[in-house]
């Protein structure tokens, strides 16, 4: 860790450099046990690894802002911001990734089953959930520090719960409707004639639920890592 300390640059918050370190050893641990152990578990272990990387996006581009703002160059940051908006969904989304657990069978007779192999893969699953979805989250702990340091502490919260908010959409719009983050360039007709068609009252208290699981997950990273925003 003191390598990590002596080599941080001075626009990363040192304190974060060792929760990054342990999660890229867990994210590279979870994808070789994946590859490794394939044929005892589901056919979507392959998904885990990419969903991982797509949830981990944000934190690269919340780093290209931070690096930019420390060069003084703020105009080419903002298509990063946009791209980290785009992406960071994909971090509190990964915990609906939990509905695959569907696919172990944890029964015996009278108890739970004593085979290894859906416990190797309840663990595998959930190491995995946990690594990208902190992965993501530390990114809006790296924006929401950065912002409320140039515009104050009220800033700073908007930017959270705003996001927060959109995310909760974007889970939805991920998990129920299966687009991705792509097709908002992509196929930005296709995905809005799909939202106004869909939208309704479910989908209303699903985004609500949605946003309520991203700020908590974002809360409980916080109160862990007890990242102060000064």
């Amino acid at each position: 860790m003191r390598f990590l300390r002596k080599h941080c640059p001075a626009w990363f918050p040192q304190s974060l450099s060792a929760p990054l370190a342990l999660l890229t050893g867990i994210a590279l641990a979870v994808a070789a046990a994946g590859a490794a152990f394939r044929a005892r578990i589901p056919f979507w272990w392959y998904y885990l690894p990419w969903n991982m990387l797509l949830a981990g996006l944000p934190t690269v581009f919340a780093c290209g802002i931070l690096w930019l703002d420390h060069k003084g160059r703020r105009l080419p940051a903002l298509p990063l911001w946009l791209l980290w908006l785009f992406f960071y969904p994909n971090a509190p989304y990964i915990l609906t990734d939990l509905i695959h657990l569907r696919w172990y069978d944890f029964s015996a007779v009278g108890a739970f089953t004593a085979r290894p192999a859906p416990w190797f893969g309840f663990l595998h699953l959930c190491a995995g959930v946990m690594a990208g979805c902190c992965f993501g989250l530390i990114s809006l702990v790296l924006l929401q520090r950065h912002v409320t340091r140039k515009y104050g502490k009220a800033r700073g919260w908007l930017l959270a719960s705003v996001t927060c908010l959109l995310s909760g959409a974007g889970i939805w719009i991920g998990r129920c409707m299966r687009f991705n983050s792509w097709d908002i360039v992509h196929r930005p007709l296709v995905l809005l004639r799909g939202v106004l068609a869909q939208f309704d009252r479910n989908a209303l208290l699903l985004c609500l639920i949605f946003a309520v699981m991203s700020a908590g997950a974002y809360l409980l990273l916080r109160a862990l890592l007890q990242e102060e925003l000064t």
